[in-house]
């Protein structure tokens, strides 16, 4: 049987094994990070999550994206350290938008986060919570609660989607119901202060021109179509701009040589054979209920993996869990 550690050297080389193990964080690219702090792209990007955007034109929204000092093509960044709950916490591209009037215009926090991978082990959503959150409880001064501002935050993710929730936005708002039906659009206004975004693509797309126009933009960034106005009307792509959608094409290239380790290192040698065998139950158990999507999100496991247990048992007819072991790891 080939060892995992020539899996590793085969497919990422000796330098790049300890990306596997140590599970090292794609979202902190700096290339993402720089392209993703364009005004023009973060307006075709946050454009549909706001809801103080509404009736707004592409150019409005641009304007309304306060511009870095040095160079107005870029956004204004806000510090990407945060702390407010005893935890450190590093953000990727989080910004300020002002909106209406030059003399008391209404403010929102924006925060936008690249999460590659969907499935990590929690629920993304609750993450999400936890960093707007944050970013509410950093903005309070002098217990003055009626400067806070409205926070979104907002997260992309391309792999390890469920199936049925590809290529869709899932949107979390604060929702006020009185008990007696009374009217409470106040009350609702006021509490409309953490906003979560899951925007849910896919590794490939199947160019649907009747999805969200947020994921068409984005998913004509990813895949190198960004020069149709189908998917992409407003941003104009630069040189620049094409030299960074290059530099994150690459690290895209490299995460999925990274996964395609994984997944061999996983089903050689990396899991604990308990671990695994544990895995492999939970998946037959959860067959006849659930999509290979969600069985990978429930058990945490990749799909390639939960698709190739089943494989086996369809094959060999079989639901012994030591058998389709021992095929895995031939």
């Amino acid at each position: 049987m080939v060892s995992a550690e020539e899996i590793l050297n085969t497919v990422v080389g000796t330098a790049e094994s300890s990306t596997i193990s140590g599970h090292r964080d794609v979202s902190r690219d700096a290339s993402f990070k720089r392209f993703f702090s364009r005004r023009t792209v973060l307006a075709a990007t946050i454009k549909d999550s706001i809801k103080e955007f509404d009736g707004m034109s592409f150019d409005e929204v641009v304007e309304c994206l306060v511009p870095d000092s040095k160079n107005p093509d870029f956004v204004e960044k806000l510090s990407e350290e945060i702390t407010e709950f005893g935890n450190k916490v590093l953000l990727d591209v989080i910004f300020k938008c002002k909106i209406g009037s030059k003399i008391e215009p209404i403010q929102i926090v924006v925060d936008l986060e690249m999460q590659r991978s969907y499935s990590v082990g929690y629920p993304i959503i609750k993450r999400g919570i936890y960093y707007a959150c944050q970013l509410v409880a950093r903005q309070l001064k002098d217990d003055d609660y009626n400067k806070l501002s409205p926070v979104y935050s907002i997260w992309i993710s391309r792999y390890h989607v469920p199936k049925e929730l590809q290529n869709t936005v899932t949107r979390f708002r604060i929702h006020a119901e009185n008990s007696d039906g009374k009217e409470v659009s106040k009350l609702q206004e006021d509490a409309s202060l953490v906003n979560v975004d899951l925007i849910q693509l896919s590794d490939d797309y199947d160019w649907n021109t009747a999805d969200t126009e947020q994921v068409k933009f984005l998913q004509s960034i990813f895949l190198d179509r960004y020069s149709d106005r189908v998917y992409n009307p407003n941003v104009e792509v630069t040189e620049n701009m094409m030299n960074e959608i290059n530099d994150i094409r690459t690290e895209e290239s490299q995460y999925r040589k990274e996964m395609d380790a994984e997944k061999q290192f996983g089903r050689v040698e990396g899991r604990a054979e308990g671990s695994c065998l544990k895995e492999i139950q939970l998946i037959l158990n959860l067959r006849d209920t659930y999509t290979v999507g969600r069985i990978s999100v429930l058990v945490d496991v990749s799909e390639d993996f939960v698709e190739s247990v089943l494989r086996i048992a369809s094959t060999y007819n079989t639901v012994d869990v030591d058998e389709i072991y021992r095929k895995l790891t031939e």
